[in-house]
């Protein structure tokens, strides 16, 4: 055992290696060093494998509780064990008086994450010899911290001012009492800070030590400040505020007008030396009227028919005529305001049988067809007339396929839900109503809204700008014979027309203007040409002899003759 060597051979220095028997006759010193180096080469490598690792340092807690190599999960189901701090009774006191509350009343809770990351950093996130340094020393040294909370900090700094305002009073500031055109100014009264932050600090340090009963806290107080002439004038001024109305689900809502007010400056700044002596004064409030009050708002709203347009229909044709009523009761009393543009589309809806409407004749192709709610393009064309005439501004419009006679050409508008719709702007600076109705043969649309300041008049004129006439389509008939011919449709003049506004006040021209070019397609006339052969005549029988028709006359009898008596 003697001759055992730590080591075999011989180091470069050819001296004997270390074994076991030079190993303890070394001196103590020596030894204990060494025994020193293995332990805290030992703890190193804890440390250092603990530091990688997903788990809490050895020698951390929390009030007690034990989180040590902790996986961050466990921690956090550990801290979330905690007693709840809404149910904490909190007490602060000052000047011999105390008021209490509860932490749900300042939403104290317990923070989990940052608890938890508290917690977690002990020992890492710096560097790797700063992170082994720390965990040695919470090794031989455990260290307990307290759970992070945190308030809400609106709630604690009202709680602590209220309280103030028990023990100091309530900070007044120069009193302004409101009579009958007139104000009485007098001194506050000193009170309570609105500043708490000091008395706040306290509660938050108190609590951060866990100390929730009998929380001393510094309230101050303050001096009320002195009235300037400016500050008097801001804090006793009032805007003017005009009648206005809002339209709201198509009604039209007032909402009157607010008379405003102010001091006479110079007048003040005579009465602010007695102010300030201690005296109440007494200053008059001027009243400023506002530019539109309810009275002129209710008497301008729907006071002017700005245009109204009819057109005529047959009353004969029942379906027609319903469309018509329905389509005009649809759109009456529909309310716009300044900006608001309306859609014919939108207010009609769709022409379903579901929605009220009926078949009726309809344009299709050139061709009129039987269509569902055929006639509403007369009250939509009725409503442009209104609408070119009233001066608003025309978003969308198409005029139909073929003229109309309802309407001159250029001022019809046709639609089709989904697909094709009117729409106009109201341009005016006040809301505008439509009224419509179809009544006995007679379509009628209104646009009421408010007088302009001066007279306005308006004139549309339609140029046409080119014609075609009719053309004549021939159709070969079988049911018709050779040589004759029958009308079945009669054509339509093509047009492309320019409609031109024009807009005079007080008799003289302030605006013309091209509103749109309207094409319309020239439909031939349809005419039967026959195509039928006359049949041959037949060949007549011939004529027969008639025979003679026997009588009753007797057959005579034959004369006596003698010799002596004869004839010639």
């Amino acid at each position: 055992m003697n001759n055992f060597k730590l080591f075999k051979k011989k180091d470069n220095t050819g001296k004997e290696p270390l074994s076991i028997e030079r190993f303890f006759k070394m001196p103590v010193t020596y030894i204990i060093m060494a025994l020193m180096v293995v332990i805290i080469a030992c703890i190193t490598f804890y440390a250092m494998e603990i530091s990688t690792g997903d788990k809490i340092a050895e020698g951390v807690s929390i009030n007690g509780t034990n989180f040590s190599r902790l996986s961050k999960d466990e921690a956090l189901a550990e801290i979330r064990r905690a007693p709840k701090l809404s149910d904490k009774e909190i007490t602060i006191t000052s000047g011999g008086q105390k008021t209490s509350f509860s932490g749900g009343d300042i939403g104290l809770k317990t923070d989990v994450e940052d608890t938890l990351e508290l917690i977690y950093k002990q020992g890492r996130g710096k560097n790797v010899f700063s992170d082994i340094v720390r965990r040695v020393q919470l090794y031989f040294k455990p260290e307990s911290f307290r759970y992070v909370y945190s308030v809400d900090k609106p709630s604690l700094e009202k709680i602590i001012y209220d309280f103030g305002v028990l023990v100091n009073g309530e900070l007044k500031n120069y009193n302004i009492e409101y009579g009958d055109g007139y104000i009485d100014v007098s001194n506050g009264e000193k009170g309570q800070s609105k500043d708490v932050s000091k008395a706040y600090e306290q509660v938050k340090v108190a609590l951060d030590e866990e100390k929730y009963d009998g929380i001393e806290v510094t309230l101050e107080k303050s001096e009320p400040s002195e009235p300037s002439l400016d500050s008097l004038y801001d804090e006793t001024y009032l805007e003017p505020q005009d009648a206005k109305y809002e339209i709201t689900d198509g009604t039209v809502i007032m909402t009157a007008e607010v008379v405003g007010r102010q001091i006479d400056k110079i007048e003040a700044g005579t009465q602010l030396e007695r102010l300030r002596n201690g005296e109440t004064v007494r200053l008059k409030l001027i009243a400023i009227m506002p530019k539109v009050t309810l009275a002129e708002l209710n008497a301008k709203l729907f006071n002017h028919t700005l245009a109204q347009y009819s057109t005529m229909y047959s009353v004969s044709d029942k379906n027609r005529s319903a469309n018509l009523t329905l389509a005009a009761a649809k759109i009456n009393g529909i309310i716009l305001a300044p900006g608001s543009i309306f859609s014919y589309n939108d207010a009609v809806g769709p022409r379903t049988a579901e929605n009220g409407f009926k078949e009726a004749p309809i344009y299709e192709n050139g061709e009129t067809v039987q269509g569902m709610g055929g006639g509403v393009c007369q009250i939509s064309s009725t409503l442009y007339s209104a609408v070119l005439y009233a001066d608003l501004q025309v978003v969308q419009r198409r005029n139909h396929s073929m003229t109309v006679g309802y309407v001159p050409k250029g001022q019809d508008a046709t639609v089709s839900y989904g697909s094709i719709d009117f729409r106009f702007k109201n341009n005016t600076g006040y809301p505008i109503k439509i009224v419509a109705s179809a009544v006995g043969g007679k379509a009628t649309v209104a646009i009421v809204g408010t007088a302009p300041d001066v007279r306005r008049t308006v004139k549309i004129t339609g140029k046409v700008i080119s014609s075609t006439e009719p053309t004549v389509e021939e159709i070969q008939s079988n049911d018709l014979l050779t040589g004759k011919k029958q009308v079945v449709s009669k054509g339509k003049t093509g047009y492309v027309v320019e409609t031109i506004r024009i807009v005079y006040e007080n008799g003289t021209e302030v605006k013309s203007e091209n509103i749109g070019r309207s094409v319309y397609k020239m439909v031939p006339t349809k005419v039967l040409v026959g195509a039928k052969v006359p049949e041959p005549l037949a060949p007549l029988p011939p004529r027969e002899t008639p025979t003679p028709v026997p009588t009753d006359v007797p057959e005579p009898t034959p004369a006596n003759i003698t010799p002596d008596e004869s004839t010639e």
